[in-house]
């Protein structure tokens, strides 16, 4: 179910390409949408649902790795991202060897006598997204770029809220094909970029009175008319 109302809200007729990256929340974290996204070469951004996961740090160490799917080193350090192998399809971590300028006593104890102390980067893990389908992914989670990813969603879902509910214009839209939907979003965008206009006057003339208002809703809807017909 989860996998076929993802493909419905995303509509992808098309390949993807690498850089496009679907935007979901946790109600979509299914093993089907990640591979529905992947095989179109798509980076899913889906929120990682835990289900019935023990989250304490203890259970969390216990099992090796962070709720981000972020390991740790045998120290006990939580190792930090090194980039993403799409060859492999693995993200990398390494401790860095922050045990050494760490002040816990323990941790430069450990130090002295750690075999992966002479490494450059110290203690080395891979996580594989075959491993771990759904917490594993292209854009690794808990990093800044991950994190302004999923702040471009609230953003979109705003824009979408104020195109629908103040506009009158993604109500119910007929439109079949990027390049009509490409048409659509000219007038639904000209509003929110334009705070001076009264989208509100302009797309909803039942919602005010005035001819103005009314010739504009008409004009704007002609033209929009004219180019999918």
């Amino acid at each position: 179910m989860a996998f076929d109302r993802f493909a419905f809200r995303t509509s992808y007729k098309a390949p993807a390409r690498l850089h496009e990256e679907p935007l979901t929340g946790q109600e979509y974290d299914e093993h089907a949408n990640y591979r529905f996204s992947r095989s179109y070469g798509a980076i899913p951004i889906i929120d990682y649902n835990p289900r019935n996961e023990k989250l304490l740090t203890a259970a969390l160490k216990e099992r090796g790795y962070d709720r981000n799917g972020w390991p740790y080193a045998p120290c006990g350090i939580l190792t930090r991202p090194n980039g993403f192998d799409f060859n492999s399809k693995r993200a990398s971590f390494t401790c860095r060897r922050l045990c050494v300028t760490s002040k816990d006593p323990i941790l430069r104890e450990y130090a002295t006598d750690c075999p992966y102390w002479i490494n450059y980067h110290g203690f080395t893990k891979h996580m594989s997204v075959r491993e771990f389908p759904r917490l594993i992914t292209e854009v690794i989670r808990g990093t800044d770029r991950h994190q302004k990813i999923k702040a471009l969603r609230s953003a979109s879902e705003r824009t979408n809220s104020t195109a629908k509910d103040d506009l009158c214009i993604l109500a119910k839209p007929k439109v079949r094909g990027l390049k009509n939907a490409g048409i659509l979003s000219h007038p639904v965008t000209t509003p929110l970029a334009s705070p001076s206009i009264s989208a509100s006057n302009i797309f909803c003339p039942s919602r005010t009175s005035g001819i103005f208002p009314a010739f504009l809703h008409l004009l704007c809807s002609n033209m929009l008319h004219s180019k999918l017909t």
